[in-house]
């Protein structure tokens, strides 16, 4: 799978750009209002990390209402980014390695490319 994903990194960012896209044409507001819940709510755990204050608990308790209000916006935005992700992953792990495709891997450096980087990000070893 990982070769695969090495190979094909350029038409899977291009596959992940179009899902991603056609999903915001779908529900812009949705992905929008998801989006922006998903990072503010990040933030403010953040901040609830270093420090924990009197408004900070306040901020993350409305911040949560606030999700189950919006759990749709929420979860569509989470969709919006899980989708493409699940077709690619599908993909490469059905695909069958071709000849040009291990010729590539074994000819071309990949460790340095931004599918490698990702890769390792996940603590894999880019073969």
């Amino acid at each position: 799978m990982q070769s695969n994903l090495l190979y094909y990194q350029t038409n899977y960012f291009a596959v992940f750009a179009v899902i991603f896209l056609l999903l915001c044409y779908i529900d812009p507001l949705r992905v929008l209002m998801g989006s922006t819940l998903i990072v503010v709510t990040l933030l403010s755990c953040a901040r609830l990390a270093t420090e924990a204050s009197g408004p900070t608990v306040g901020i993350t308790v409305v911040l949560a209402g606030l999700c189950l209000y919006y759990y749709s916006s929420l979860a569509y935005a989470l969709l919006s980014l899980l989708v493409p992700t699940q077709v690619i992953l599908v993909h490469a792990s059905l695909r069958l390695r071709n000849i040009k495709n291990k010729l590539t891997n074994n000819v071309l450096p990949l460790d340095k490319t931004p599918m490698a980087l990702i890769i390792q990000r996940f603590g894999l070893q880019v073969e």
